[in-house]
């Protein structure tokens, strides 16, 4: 619904979009690379519907890790992440999902022939025939995962936190009442206010957007 009021008659977007600029694959992991910062939250996200459009949700347990990538400390980067927890780098790790059980036991046997104490006593041997038909089939999954990331990062405008777009606003919201988890209503009160500060921050968005 978001995506669709961002955008003009159209159909292009009205805010500059994020691009998944380039991701790094080692077998059953992935440094993703964004134009702009990232939520791991949002991320996270769009990743849970790509495993499940790939069929690589597994029935239990995890379907990935995702962490994010620091920049160095002292740096206006590390100053920026660490306020507004966005990054423009992020670590996807495939390896706790059994969906790629194939997938990583040939990794784990990789780095094991490629100690030199190993490769020594065996001798040469082709990486490549390691890898069974499965884990190729499961190679190639993680490909079209990261295809379908892409492809819903750059279509989608990345949300944002009211503290991060004002932090005035931000402090008008009602106080979180601990363990309440979400309410089903809200008094007539509570709309009003919620109204009012949306409007707001609608006010305080781009022309072309409102």
């Amino acid at each position: 619904m978001l995506d669709r009021l961002l955008r003009d008659d159209k159909g292009e977007p009205l805010m500059d979009l994020p691009e998944l600029s380039k991701w790094e694959t080692l077998d059953g992991t992935a440094t993703l690379t964004f134009s702009k910062p990232a939520s791991v939250s949002y991320v996270q996200s769009l990743l849970n519907r790509a495993f499940r459009k790939e069929g690589r949700t597994p029935s239990s347990g995890p379907a990935f890790a995702l962490a994010p990538v620091r920049s160095a400390e002292g740096t206006p980067e590390r100053a920026q992440e660490d306020s507004t927890s966005k990054f423009t780098k992020m670590a996807l790790d495939v390896s706790v999902n059994t969906e790629f059980a194939s997938l990583r036991e040939a990794v784990e046997s990789h780095k094991m022939l490629s100690r030199p104490n190993v490769m020594a006593a065996v001798g040469a041997f082709a990486p490549a025939a390691l890898y069974s038909k499965k884990a190729e089939e499961e190679r190639k999954a993680l490909d079209n995962i990261l295809l379908e990331l892409k492809s819903a990062v750059e279509s989608r405008p990345v949300p944002d936190r009211l503290e991060t777009f004002d932090a005035a606003l931000a402090k008008e919201l009602p106080d979180e009442v601990p363990g309440e988890g979400y309410l089903n209503s809200l008094s007539p009160m509570q709309t009003e206010q919620y109204l009012g500060i949306a409007n707001a921050a609608l006010q305080k968005m781009p022309a072309e957007v409102q």
